[in-house]
């Protein structure tokens, strides 16, 4: 029994009005910042770069969480992370990770959605992907196709 007594302390953490709010923070933050740096004429460049891509998109959302947590003093902590500033950074890269991983799977599923017949979703679809993420791969991701094809079960002709 002592278990579940943990286990709720546990979700007490996350299942809260306090985390719906952390979260929205994190997501609105995130995203100003991400509109503003892909739509600045003076950052096209470093918003098609790797850095962007693979490295602030993904661990922005955790970032600007940990971040909340210094700039966000009075902020109704829930009261098992309350008093102790590693629960709170903790706290704020989990909600970041959480916040970042929704976006991901939300932007995927209008992607997805999109790409079916429903026209509403074609709507939301083009207006969520059109910075140039699609729910399929361009035809030359894994490389340019080879020029002869190879038979496994015999010989084959060049120019095939």
């Amino acid at each position: 029994m002592s278990d579940l007594t943990e286990l709720d302390k546990g979700v007490e953490i996350f299942a809260n009005w306090q985390t719906v709010l952390f979260c929205t923070a994190i997501y609105l933050i995130t995203q100003l910042i991400r509109t503003l740096v892909e739509n600045l004429p003076r950052s096209k460049k470093f918003s098609e770069g790797w850095v962007w891509k693979t490295v602030l998109l993904p661990f922005g959302p955790i970032g600007t969480g940990v971040g909340l947590i210094f700039i966000c003093k009075q902020f109704p902590w829930p009261l098992p992370v309350a008093n102790i500033l590693s629960a709170k950074i903790m706290y704020g890269a989990a909600c970041g990770v959480g916040c970042g991983w929704m976006f991901a799977r939300i932007r995927e599923w209008f992607g997805v959605a999109a790409d079916s017949n429903n026209p509403l979703m074609q709507r939301l679809g083009s207006k969520v992907t059109k910075r140039g993420a699609s729910s399929t791969p361009p035809s030359n991701a894994f490389g340019p196709k080879p020029k002869n094809k190879i038979k496994w079960w015999g010989r084959h002709k060049k120019g095939e």
